[in-house]
């Protein structure tokens, strides 16, 4: 399938005419820095003055509207937390679903200190204080709030990587590696007694309790003066302290060094097991089925033809890696 012109999109026209008015210019220059199949992250420019434009993508308008819903609700929720490290919407165009952000200047993360996994958790921490306007938020994104729900997710991810005529090669080889390889250690995994809904862990009153960036990672930050900037909440909501410490350490893009991966699993229970004494046990029991749900993640690109040999030898590195196979 073949990825379309962002530039030639009435979407980007949409957000050019915005960023002319905000700026007061015509004479603006525009630069995409980020993107992919859910949507594209570029800059407009003039002269020293810069704005980040987020476009949604998505199957139908619905969906778009639905992610930029969050952006705007997960915002407002720091908001009233009283938590001002993220970028500023400064303008919405709900039609095309777009939104227009204040430029956070910072440094990209290439690697993480101790200290830096000190300070993850204490923002995880501070966002879930006080949890002024909690109730509004809705669930995010294939959110941990029942694991039976959770566990037929992945199940429904499975389904719809079924080899299909229109397939590529690759996206053929793709889906039948993991049917041959993968599907049948992921099924067995979601029979494990671990993921029992009868286990006493998943009767916890404070599982899918926690207010979540959903999207986590140094791909989603920026360092400034020795402060963490976060942005990028689509995906965000309530949701459980065990996916949200495996969303961080087992993610496939993850900086965190395996000592600091313990070091961070360690803190967060330290911070948050005297209310919620089985989250420790939450967060082992879910580790691998997480595991499979990056497996599945990373296999979207095969399901509309996109996927590279690239992309397909990094899957195949995390299943070895993971202890996957």
């Amino acid at each position: 399938m073949k990825q379309k012109n962002i530039y030639k999109t009435k979407e980007f026209e949409a957000s050019r005419n915005i960023c002319e008015e905000l700026l007061e210019s015509t004479q603006l220059k525009f630069k995409t820095i980020g993107g992919g199949i859910n949507g594209n992250i570029l800059t407009a420019q003039k002269g020293e003055k810069k704005l980040i434009i987020k476009i949604y993508n998505g199957r139908n308008k619905g969906e778009k509207a639905e992610r930029l819903s969050r952006e705007r609700a997960f915002r407002e929720y720091l908001k009233h937390n009283l938590r001002t490290n993220y970028p500023n919407i400064i303008r919405c165009d709900d039609n095309h679903a777009i939104a227009i952000m204040e430029y956070i200047p910072g440094e990209d993360i290439a690697n993480l200190t101790n200290e830096d996994i000190e300070q993850i958790t204490v923002d995880i921490k501070r966002i879930n204080a006080k949890k002024l306007k909690f109730e509004k938020l809705q669930e995010a994104t294939e959110s941990l709030h029942n694991i039976d729900d959770f566990k037929n997710r992945i199940i429904q991810r499975m389904k719809t990587l079924k080899v299909s005529n229109n397939d590529t090669k690759l996206s053929r080889e793709a889906k039948e590696w993991f049917a041959d390889c993968i599907k049948h250690k992921i099924i067995e995994e979601l029979k494990h007694e671990r993921l029992d809904i009868r286990m006493k862990q998943w009767q916890s009153p404070c599982l899918g309790r926690y207010a979540s960036y959903s999207d986590v990672g140094t791909h989603n930050m920026k360092r400034v003066n020795n402060k963490f900037y976060y942005f990028d909440f689509e995906y965000s909501g309530k949701d459980d302290i065990a996916k949200y410490v495996n969303d961080w350490t087992e993610s496939p893009d993850s900086k965190m060094r395996e000592e600091q991966k313990i070091q961070f699993e360690r803190r967060m229970i330290d911070l948050f097991g005297e209310q919620d004494e089985t989250c420790g046990k939450r967060i082992e029991s879910v580790k691998r089925i997480i595991r499979y749900k990056w497996v599945l993640i990373m296999l979207n690109s095969a399901k509309i033809n996109r996927i590279t040999e690239e992309q397909v030898q990094k899957i195949k590195s995390y299943c070895v890696k993971k202890k996957l196979l």
